[in-house]
């Protein structure tokens, strides 16, 4: 990788600059609505806020609290988010040489590794280049998702019951649009129906969070028996004073550890882990538990399968997605639709 003409290159930083910052303001405005979410489903403020800080990585913080607002374990709820975070382990093997960033910085580098930054470094034609696409998406995003993280946990800390505003069939609908993208692969079509389907199914036998993690059998098992290519780049009545320690334990653990996840993608060397094998499960990981973290968030209640408005939320997101709304038009309409559902 060669760097690009002396001349050309104020021009054309100035242009990845730009484009990077408009990624990061539109990605970090998501914050917003996962803040009121956590808050929702039982962290507080400061939790939202510490799990952002050290996990940032979106789709699994919405995991973490998906499965805390279904009733799962603090440990059910941190494993789930580091299965989803293997994923950024890969993004470290691709970017790593690209990159090139050693001691310190790597180190610094590791905790902006995300979908975004990722997408903004890797199709560059020069050192320099990448590591400007990649920093300034990973910065802003960084800095403007923690601050819209503590306002959407503000609010949603001061709006009382989140059912009547809808913010738990919001919950669905974030989940529906995160896997949405890697949809447009038959593979992965099919291992979301099974996670989905065997999620259901045991969810009134097993303790709540156990359904999420036993669907990431399917996509192991996917994994080992498909072929093929990377197709897309039980809870105790504890006191509450130890309720609160083991979900301050469990957040600062399962951030640390996607963090390290991240660290050992841009640390280990490729060989270790660029086989085709962990990349169809890194890969078919993420489908599966999305698809069933939607599943037992929309249809389960206290380990029993419900219908209710959060259906119809998730059938909104559905209709939404196809017609390419944005993120946030998608789950503020889920939960506007579900609330006013209630109200009838």
């Amino acid at each position: 990788m060669s760097d690009a003409a002396p001349a050309a290159w104020p021009a054309e930083r100035r242009a990845i600059v730009r484009d990077s910052l408009a990624v990061g303001l539109a990605t970090g405005a998501y914050g917003t609505g996962f803040g009121a979410i956590s808050v929702a489903s039982g962290l507080s403020v400061w939790q939202t806020c510490v799990l952002s800080l050290l996990m940032f990585t979106g789709a699994s913080q919405f995991a973490f609290v998906g499965v805390v607002a279904s009733g799962g374990s603090s440990v059910s709820a941190a494993t789930t988010a580091l299965l989803l975070g293997t994923r950024n382990t890969l993004y470290g093997l691709r970017m790593a040489p690209l990159l090139g960033f050693r001691g310190a910085a790597r180190i610094g580098a590791a905790q902006v590794l995300i979908d975004e930054s990722t997408a903004m470094g890797v199709t560059r034609d020069s050192r320099r280049a990448a590591r400007t696409g990649f920093l300034t998406t990973g910065l802003s995003i960084f800095v403007l998702w923690n601050l819209f993280t503590f306002l959407g946990a503000v609010a949603g800390d001061l709006i009382g019951d989140p059912r009547t505003y809808g913010l738990d069939a919001a919950v669905g609908a974030a989940f529906l649009a995160l896997l949405w993208p890697r949809l447009t692969d038959r593979r992965n079509r099919m291992v979301a129906v099974l996670a989905a389907a065997l999620a259901l199914a045991i969810a009134g036998v097993v303790p709540a969070g156990v359904p999420v993690l036993a669907a990431g059998g399917v996509a192991l098992i996917a994994g080992l028996l498909s072929r093929g290519g990377d197709s897309t780049d039980v809870p105790t009545d504890e006191p509450d004073h130890r309720r609160t320690a083991l979900m301050w334990t469990a957040v600062v653990l399962a951030g640390v550890g996607c963090y390290l996840l991240k660290l050992a993608g841009l640390s280990v060397p490729s060989r270790v882990l660029e086989r085709p094998v962990v990349e169809r499960i890194a890969d078919l990981m993420p489908v599966a538990l999305l698809a069933a973290l939607i599943a037992v968030q929309v249809f389960v209640t206290d380990q029993r399968l419900v219908l209710d408005a959060r259906a119809a939320a998730l059938g909104f997101a559905f209709v939404a997605l196809l017609l390419r709304a944005p993120f946030l038009v998608v789950v503020v309409g889920a939960a506007v639709l579900a609330a006013l559902l209630r109200l009838l």
